[in-house]
């Protein structure tokens, strides 16, 4: 599943450390997956089910409340005497709490409809990671969870492939929103979709490209 390191002119998390992110997804996609796989094959999957919400909402909530009062320990600290925080394995230790909250409302019957669960899942952890950081959050449109094109663009290329859907650059002061842009490990693709009648052809002349 390819990794959404761009949306629109929302903040990310990839904006922040483009190296460090992509190879912490693969990572915590992979632990998920083993961990979801062997809770299905041990008929595990009740604890993902929609009952349980509140209670991991409570526990997100905790957790972050216990990651801000950690920092805020620290800079007491800091400002007291020399001791440390180190505030990186802060961030990493709530990234990886927090990704874990997983709600099946279906107990699948086939691994692909686990599979199909766990991709559904990931989504919403693209659209997360792509619209915030640890301390920022942009407003996002409730639509980007419905929209087809950005999803099966990212099921449909591997892990180490990077997409910028419709990003946002400031170019000279000015605002600047392309299509779609694929990096993958030996080039950059710009993706335009064209939408039109089955078999309908498209010219495209050379004053359009300007």
């Amino acid at each position: 599943m390819a990794q959404l390191i761009k949306l629109k002119d929302y903040v990310s998390r990839y904006d922040l450390d483009p190296y460090r992110y992509p190879s912490q997804f693969i990572r915590l996609k992979n632990q998920h997956w083993k961990r979801l796989y062997s809770d299905w094959e041990n008929d595990s999957l009740s604890i993902y089910r929609q009952q349980n919400l509140v209670s991991l909402e409570t526990t997100k909530d905790s957790q972050e409340r216990s990651f801000v009062k950690k920092i805020k320990s620290g800079w007491k600290k800091n400002n007291s005497a020399s001791s440390n925080i180190d505030i990186p394995a802060l961030f990493q230790q709530t990234e990886n709490q927090e990704e874990l909250n997983l709600v099946i409302t279906t107990i699948p019957k086939s691994e692909e409809e686990l599979k199909m669960i766990f991709m559904e899942h990931i989504f919403r952890i693209q659209l997360k990671w792509a619209s915030s950081t640890i301390s920022e959050i942009s407003t996002i449109d409730k639509d980007w969870t419905r929209n087809n094109l950005l999803q099966h663009l990212l099921m449909r290329f591997p892990d180490h492939n990077l997409i910028l859907f419709q990003p946002v650059f400031l170019v000279k002061q000015a605002e600047l929103e392309l299509d779609i842009i694929i990096v993958t490990p030996s080039e950059a693709l710009c993706v335009t979709f064209l939408e039109g009648r089955k078999d309908a052809v498209f010219i495209v002349r050379s004053e359009s490209l300007i």
